[in-house]
């Protein structure tokens, strides 16, 4: 096979790959909780394959890409650059939307990200497609209930708390069950030590942890450079971003950097901070994003 039709394949898979975690929920000490800021509704939430739609909203988090064409500074999903505009102003209520906007850009990609991207992207297809048949079967809760219990082994001897299966049927509504909430209560606030507590979905094995956290205070989730590293006190189970688990909830405990006080704008909204969350996969990191205030 000639170069000339191998790089159109390449190129090809480079522009399929799909990440495998995300921020689906932050819960704020005020009792406010809020969508994260890649979720989409419809995405479902019980299987680990981008052939399902299960990875449609989860973000690819890479440095070299941020502030470019190809990414903000939350990454980017399948539909481009991760705009936190999105999901805050609707959360926030229709007065925010009517200055909503939202910037479309090509999409590339760096060479040694994808490299792995292409052969990990590839083996997990296979993976994550024999999974999806196997969970229409009846042997389905079996393997479901086999992760969980590596699992939660995995979880015993690395200090981390063991994650809660997704539901069957389970379907992404945030958006929509969410709307509008914050025009009464607000964004969803740090408590008063000092700590946020977001729920992050694993869709499959090269979305495990250890996650590692950024917060920023000012910029409203735009500018990479106002990212400053955060404590992520409670983690989740994973050895260089990778497990045996899929389809599974863990509940991740942040501490944001002492004497953080939000001032980032978003459209018009005031005293917004973001938390970012992401592993070291190799053909990542994968992660998401989410809004709070304090």
């Amino acid at each position: 096979m000639h170069f000339t039709t191998i790089a159109p394949l390449l190129l090809l898979a480079t522009k399929q790959v799909a990440a495998h975690g995300l921020i689906t929920r932050i819960h704020g000490a005020n009792g406010v909780v809020m969508p994260g800021l890649t979720v989409v509704d419809g995405t479902p939430r019980d299987c680990p394959s981008g052939a399902c739609g299960g990875q449609k909203d989860t973000a690819i988090i890479r440095d070299p890409e941020m502030g470019t064409s190809e990414a903000s500074a939350l990454g980017r999903t399948m539909s481009g650059p991760v705009d936190p505009k999105r999901v805050i102003v609707q959360f926030m209520g229709s007065s925010a939307q009517k200055r909503a906007h939202t910037r479309h850009f090509p999409q590339a990609r760096q060479l040694a990200n994808d490299a792995a991207s292409i052969f990990t992207t590839a083996g997990g297809t296979v993976l994550n497609g024999a999974q999806d048949l196997a969970d229409a079967t009846p042997l389905g809760n079996v393997v479901k209930g086999a992760q969980s219990t590596v699992d939660t082994m995995t979880a015993g001897a690395t200090g981390t708390k063991p994650g809660v299966m997704t539901p069957d049927g389970t379907v992404e509504n945030g958006l929509q069950e969410y709307a509008g909430k914050g025009a009464a209560h607000g964004l969803p606030s740090v408590s008063g030590d000092g700590y946020i507590t977001v729920i992050y979905h694993q869709v499959n094995q090269d979305g495990a942890g250890p996650l590692h956290a950024d917060v920023d205070a000012t910029s409203g989730g735009t500018d990479p450079k106002a990212f400053k590293p955060a404590k992520v006190v409670e983690n989740i189970p994973g050895v260089a971003g990778a497990s045996t688990t899929s389809t599974m909830d863990f509940e991740v405990k942040i501490q944001v950097p002492a004497g953080t006080k939000c001032t980032g704008v978003v459209d018009g909204i005031e005293n917004v901070c973001i938390v970012r969350v992401r592993n070291s996969a190799i053909s990542g990191p994968f992660g998401g994003s989410a809004a709070f205030t304090n």
